[in-house]
């Protein structure tokens, strides 16, 4: 890396690059990316990926075998994982005619709760087999009632996440005249 190496300024670029993070990835309708040439989007690629990459090179050369130095591996994974992804799904979304995004909304809650609920009723089977499976996909899909799992981390409460889900056709869009 090209910093120095003291904790206090490890400590200071994380917390720095964990603050922007958080700030680009709840950006609400107030201030959505509009652009897949955002700016937001070009730091989170150009800055807050490679810093994650080069430190966890660095703890790997230079100081083998303190892991602690980093944080847990699943949760860098996830992190870079997380963050690849909504750049991707954000851009295609913009190239793809979408007026704007807001990365806020983009969630995975309901398809924890759907995994969280196919366990509970495979009773918590670390490996189930494939006639447990199905019928714990076929009770979801069929049923539409997806429980909220005690102890699970979803959001989305007491409420039925198929609720929220219809069928109904999207309002045209107004031409607007030149």
């Amino acid at each position: 890396m090209k910093t120095p190496h003291t904790s206090d300024y490890q400590t200071t670029g994380i917390n720095a690059r964990e603050a922007g993070w958080f700030e680009i990835v709840t950006c609400g309708a107030k201030c959505p990316i509009r652009s897949p040439h955002d700016e937001r989007l070009k730091w989170l690629e150009e800055d807050f990926i490679p810093y994650f990459l080069e430190w966890q090179n660095e703890v790997e050369v230079l100081y083998k075998g303190e892991e602690k130095r980093i944080l847990a591996r699943p949760t860098l994974e996830g992190l870079l994982f997380t963050t690849r992804n909504m750049i991707k799904l954000a851009k295609r979304l913009l190239q793809n005619g979408l007026e704007y995004v807001c990365l806020r909304i983009l969630t995975q809650d309901v398809l924890e709760a759907v995994f969280g609920d196919l366990r509970s009723r495979m009773a918590h089977c670390r490996n189930p087999d494939i006639s447990q499976v199905g019928y714990g996909i076929s009770a979801v899909t069929q049923r539409k009632i997806i429980k909220r799992v005690k102890g699970g981390n979803t959001t989305f409460g007491a409420q039925n996440p198929w609720q929220s889900v219809c069928s109904d056709p999207l309002p045209k869009r107004q031409k607007v005249a030149k």
